[in-house]
């Protein structure tokens, strides 16, 4: 397991850079490909999907909304990657919510599709993007939602690798959220690519660089048990 900081003021471009040579080195392998949301998008522009043989696409976590202007899958769909995604006839994961469809039945077909990718490529390479909040979540897990039973019993579950609530006692814009769960990460993604951009985001760099703390103050701690981790901040080192 390894985490690496890199500080700098094109950090959005080392962002994007590192995503491009990561989808290059691993251009022969299956590879499951799953983004963040947020200004993760911006960075997407930069992104040439270029001899990518087998290549399955979707999001890190969802927001439960068929709005979609909320909805992360349905933002992808408005991005020159998505216009690449579609050209070249790449597989998608795709997580809009359908009319009628429960949040439970969103997180399930989900769960189902991921676990489904994964059997039929075990050997096969997932790369994330991922983010970091104000708060310290991190996908769609997010802090001071539950207390510490209930936390563990949702986001570290090993029979899940989906988890779906309703984070509204947090107060966040966004509160029903389908996520993968910590046991995902941990164990599924092999390469995940962090942004984390802005004064507002120095305190959590700073926390994630640090020894000791716990996931449930602060989500974005996952990256410390992850298998490869890069974080491109441009807050100072």
């Amino acid at each position: 397991m390894a985490i690496a900081f890199y500080h700098g003021t094109d950090a959005g471009n080392e962002a994007a850079a590192a995503l491009q040579g990561t989808l290059h080195i691993y251009a022969d392998f299956p590879v499951l490909l799953l983004l963040s949301g947020g200004s993760w998008f911006n960075l997407l522009e930069r992104i040439e999907l270029t001899k990518m043989n087998d290549l399955a696409v979707s999001v890190l976590d969802e927001r439960y909304s068929t709005n979609p202007l909320v909805n992360n899958f349905a933002q992808l769909t408005g991005t020159n990657l998505w216009q690449q995604i579609e050209e070249q006839s790449h597989k998608t994961i795709d997580m809009r919510v359908r009319e009628g469809e429960t949040h439970e039945h969103h997180a399930g077909r989900f769960q189902t599709e991921l676990r489904a990718w994964r059997m039929l490529y075990p050997e096969g390479v997932v790369i994330a993007t991922m983010g970091m909040g104000e708060d310290g979540h991190t996908a769609g897990i997010l802090p001071k939602v539950f207390d510490s039973d209930m936390f563990a019993q949702t986001f570290e579950d090993p029979n899940h690798v989906v988890a779906h609530y309703d984070a509204t006692s947090s107060g966040n814009q966004f509160p029903l959220r389908t996520t993968t769960t910590f046991p995902f990460l941990r164990d599924y993604v092999n390469i995940a690519i962090t942004y984390a951009s802005g004064e507002k985001k120095e305190g959590v760099v700073k926390a994630l660089k640090q020894d000791e703390g716990s996931l449930e103050a602060m989500p974005a701690r996952i990256m410390r048990e992850m298998k490869h981790v890069q974080v491109f901040t441009d807050v100072p080192g």
